[in-house]
């Protein structure tokens, strides 16, 4: 009859795997984190979770500073409902599975939710990048932002390396957040292709000291102080 496991149930407790049972639908704040604060957590065990597709929602830091096989996010999880995920929930996290997957069906991140992670190169998300949502993830070196991504928060990529260097904003999107690439070091060229009119916020790519290439602006409407300042 277990529904939910609670806050800090098993917080900084080494363990290696869990079951979690189908009646789980909730995942409290920091129920598997390693700590509570930033900077001070240890990565000591490897952990492996085999849940059911009925979570509807993991909470606020859950599994700070764990190493985890995956985001463990089950391809089944409810739809209709919607499902969600806290903010930092896996902050400081290191992956061992290369590919990260956000099902359809999540409706809501919470800010931050992979800050500071080790990330590899492959992922998917839903339509928006909250803020912060892969900031200072020294390990993401590229990445492609889907069609169907229309808002990229404030911090989503910052102090992300990009080692391919090349930032494409497709035509879809309609709103890129301040400081969302800020010390961005690897990007050398940037491409605005909008069809809708868009603003380049403050600080959005500031101090991306490889800034050097191609900026084509189409359809930029404002360019705000700071922007590109190196």
């Amino acid at each position: 009859s277990l529904t939910g496991i609670e806050q800090y149930s098993f917080y900084r407790t080494d363990l290696r795997s869990i079951y979690i049972p189908e009646n789980v639908t909730e995942i409290g704040d920091y129920a598997f984190a390693m700590s509570a604060t930033i900077g001070d957590f240890n990565i000591t065990q490897d952990l492996t979770i085999d849940a059911s597709g009925n979570l509807k929602k993991i909470g606020d830091y859950a599994f700070r500073g764990r190493a985890l096989s995956e985001t463990f996010l089950p391809e089944n999880l409810p739809v209709v409902s919607g499902f969600s995920l806290g903010n930092g929930a896996y902050t400081n996290c290191e992956f061992i599975s290369p590919t990260i997957s956000i099902p359809d069906c999540v409706s809501g991140m919470g800010t931050g939710v992979f800050n500071g992670c080790s990330l590899a190169l492959n992922y998917t998300w839903p339509s928006a990048l909250t803020d912060s949502t892969f900031r200072n993830c020294s390990s993401l070196e590229a990445f492609v932002i889907p069609s169907w991504v229309d808002t990229i928060e404030a911090n989503a990529f910052r102090n992300c390396p990009v080692a391919e260097g090349s930032i494409n904003i497709h035509s879809d999107v309609v709103y890129v957040g301040a400081s969302a690439f800020q010390g961005s070091t690897e990007i050398g060229q940037v491409l605005f292709n909008n069809t809708n009119q868009i603003d380049i916020l403050t600080d959005t790519f500031r101090d991306c000291t490889s800034l050097s290439g191609t900026v084509v602006l189409n359809n930029v409407r404002n360019i705000y102080g700071q922007a590109f300042l190196n």
